[in-house]
């Protein structure tokens, strides 16, 4: 008994370890997913679209404002208004709506695009007549607003290629840590399922099997008489009692007591063989399912002499002894019961006749 707490105990270890370690692997593998997803979000922050667009804007603006300084109608006025209004809107989704992106992470470049869009508005064609010095400074201020974004959207690129080259050699490592958690997930599953399948193998074995001694157990010594009678087949049925037990326990300790009945149960089965049918109803009382009534006689006396010689186990002399009651089924055993109760009789008269001996049922 001690044998199989020590085996629950190792299993229950081995469980939670494996536990640990599914949920660890699952945490990891999550945090690694959910750092992935925000490396490959691709945002207005990173791609700096908003420059792109001001620069795109703002020179459209410059062509038309130069143009402009040699035409003068109403058509003229118009587009310059038009493009106008399109570079300021630009300017303001720049300042506004990018505040993560790579060149925002200087605050100096911020100021100095608040700069440029101050003096830009300025030079509002709305407000002011654009013709000479006005209109030859407004294009001379353009132009150094336009170079200056130039300058910044080449940083941003140059920032952004920097920071691509970290955002990979990131997923590279996020990679490696990914592959190996959800390895450790894949193998604590199978573990999981290893486990289970075992468990269930296991559990199906004892529900037909004695878990001290391997034998069949009472359930399925219950279902064996049971399909006979069912069948209309002829058997008999031997119940055994160990003489002596009690003392052997009480003596030397119940785990003694186990091994005995280990040994006296290996025993028992290399006498049956695999023609006949052995179990352990309890306790220290075994019951055998004979298919062959003329060797019934036989059998038990082969069973009469394991005990007859010495029997020591782990250096305690064990002098027991075996009691047998035989009954055959008959029509009037109607159920499993009956017929361990008839042997049962035949047994107890074995006892009370001194023991280690058989008797058959009358």
């Amino acid at each position: 008994m001690l044998r199989v707490a020590s085996k629950r105990i190792k299993r229950s270890h081995v469980l939670v370890l494996t536990a640990i370690l599914f949920v660890t692997c699952t945490s990891i593998s999550t945090i690694m997913l959910i750092k992935t997803h925000n490396l490959l979000s691709w945002s207005e922050r990173a791609t700096g679209r908003a420059l792109v667009h001001l620069v795109v804007m703002q020179q459209a603006y410059l062509s038309i404002l130069a143009l402009h300084e040699h035409v003068d109608d109403d058509g003229a006025d118009a587009e310059l208004l038009k493009h106008y209004d399109l570079a300021w809107s630009a300017y303001e989704t720049l300042i506004n709506g990018t505040r993560h992106a790579y060149f925002m992470h200087d605050p100096q470049n911020l100021a100095d695009l608040k700069v440029h869009f101050k003096t830009f508005k300025k030079n509002d064609p709305k407000n002011n007549a654009l013709v000479n010095d006005k209109l030859r400074n407004a294009l001379q201020q353009t132009q150094q607003a336009h170079t200056y974004l130039l300058g910044l959207l080449n940083h941003e690129f140059q920032g952004f290629a920097r920071l691509n080259h970290e955002r990979d050699i990131k997923l590279v490592n996020i990679n490696h840590v990914l592959v190996s958690s959800l390895f450790g997930v894949s193998f604590s599953t199978g573990l999981f399922l290893f486990i289970i399948f075992r468990d269930r193998r296991r559990m199906a074995y004892l529900a037909y099997h004695d878990a001290l001694t391997g034998i069949a157990n009472r359930v399925s010594l219950k279902e064996k008489i049971t399909q006979l009678q069912n069948n209309k087949v002829d058997f008999c049925s031997l119940l055994i009692d160990i003489d002596g037990f009690k003392s052997i326990n009480d003596t030397y300790g119940h785990d003694i007591g186990d091994e005995l009945l280990i040994h006296l149960a290996n025993e028992m089965k290399a006498v049956c063989g695999e023609r006949h049918f052995l179990g352990r109803l309890g306790g220290d009382e075994f019951a055998i399912v004979h298919l062959d009534r003329r060797g019934i006689e036989q059998m038990s006396q082969q069973l009469l002499t394991i005990t007859a010689n010495k029997i020591v186990i782990k250096g305690c002399q064990c002098d027991v002894g075996l009691s047998i009651g035989i009954s055959c089924a008959m029509a009037e055993h109607e159920s499993w019961v009956d017929v361990l109760k008839s042997a049962d009789d035949a047994m107890y008269t074995a006892k009370e006749r001194g023991g280690n001996q058989y008797q058959m049922h009358e």
